[in-house]
């Protein structure tokens, strides 16, 4: 598999997967195949796939439950940024103190307490107000 256009490929890795739908407990099997342009152990790779989805993850609760992407700021865009990621980490401590428990509008996910969060301003103070520790 030898070819001049490849040659800066360092590290191929064959990562397998099985993921299992919590449901119905069907099993789904995968196999992919990941290059990189340097040379590195498989658990290297490994921690390296889990950092970038961290950020991801918490790209994904940004853009969708904040609709970071929809509104842009022309003014002060980098504190908007903060204003965004600080609301976002008190809805994770609300939802972490929380997950097990119910909102008066519903089960406590993170977009229920945005929600909450819109039209109840005493359950805003709350979680402004709750010690998370």
């Amino acid at each position: 598999m030898y070819d001049d256009r490849f040659n800066n490929i360092k590290s191929l890795i064959r990562v397998k997967k099985t993921l299992t739908d919590p449901k119905t407990k069907e099993q789904t099997f995968m196999t992919s195949y990941l290059i990189a342009n340097f040379r590195t152990t498989a658990e290297d790779f490994y921690n390296k796939i889990i950092s970038h989805w961290r950020v991801e993850t918490y790209h994904y609760h940004l853009d969708m439950l904040m609709e970071e992407d929809e509104h842009i700021a022309y003014k002060e865009p980098f504190s908007i940024a903060i204003l965004r990621s600080f609301a976002l980490n008190l809805f994770q401590l609300f939802h972490n103190a929380h997950k097990d428990k119910k909102l008066p509008t519903g089960k406590a996910t993170m977009a229920e307490i945005k929600r909450t969060c819109k039209y109840d301003d005493y359950f805003t103070a709350q979680l402004f107000e709750q010690e998370y520790v």
